[in-house]
């Protein structure tokens, strides 16, 4: 099994290859790489999530913006950005099509109680899970509060309304667009999500329903295939451009009182 996700990526990375038609950026993604390098934060902050949800983006373009970049955080947001293209690609591959539906996000209960301002529970998003369909529509600390118009906690509350949720959403099928009405920064906002399948997800994420049930612990770590085809565009990514280790340099200086 590994060895054959391990040849999937190694086959869709080599027919992006075969695909790409030259060296030069168009205007418009040259114009997203310079947007990454803004001094303004939502500016940074909007060409990463076009960048994430562009499904035209192939490995060699990314790699000719990794080696275009001028600076560390141009280049930390394209690891980003290349991570999830690399890992939506396996769960499209991994996907079988008709199956239950999921759209990679940790969810944390919210009970009324907690949320005395808007009268009903909600769940919220305390992380979302890169090459998933949540990781570029929502963010950390989003409030979800209806599923296709469907108020969540109608017939739950607390720990159950995660079950709710989780039930909710396996009830529709991958492939489905759904709408999601959510509080973020405390405004309103309705975000189409498409679903992916349920399978890849657990296939990706093989510590995903162990972590789910555990508070505070990190990101699950990824399934062998997935990690080698990682570590291999991560490889060929810092081969064109200086590495960017400043910033983990700072948080360990930080740790050390430095």
């Amino acid at each position: 099994m590994t060895v054959l996700l391990v040849s999937m990526l190694a086959m869709a990375a080599r027919a992006e290859g075969d695909a790409a038609q030259g060296d030069a950026l168009d205007r418009r993604l040259a114009g997203q790489l310079e947007a990454l390098g803004s001094e303004k934060y939502e500016a940074r902050t909007e060409a990463t999530v076009r960048l994430l949800a562009d499904t035209s983006i192939s490995e060699d373009t990314i790699v000719q913006m990794y080696a275009r970049a001028t600076s560390v955080e141009q280049r930390e947001r394209l690891l980003d950005i290349a991570r999830h293209h690399l890992l939506r690609r396996l769960r499209i591959k991994l996907s079988p099509g008709s199956e239950d539906g999921s759209i990679g996000i940790y969810p944390a209960p919210m009970p009324r109680q907690a949320l005395r301002k808007l009268r009903q529970p909600a769940i919220q998003v305390r992380r979302t899970l890169p090459g998933f369909p949540a990781y570029e529509r929502l963010q950390a600390g989003d409030l979800i509060l209806e599923i296709d118009g469907r108020r969540l906690g109608q017939k739950a509350n607390g720990p159950d309304l995660s079950i709710q949720f989780v039930q909710m959403i396996k009830a529709k099928k991958a492939g489905r667009r759904i709408r999601l009405s959510i509080l973020r920064y405390d405004q309103p906002k309705t975000v189409i999500v498409e679903l992916a399948g349920r399978s890849a997800l657990e296939a990706i994420y093989p510590e995903h329903r162990m972590i789910m049930r555990a508070r505070g612990q990190p990101l699950p770590g990824l399934a062998a295939p997935a990690a080698v085809s990682w570590k291999r565009l991560h490889e060929r990514l810092q081969a064109v451009a200086p590495p960017t280790r400043r910033l983990e340099f700072d948080v360990a200086a930080a740790a050390a009182g430095q």
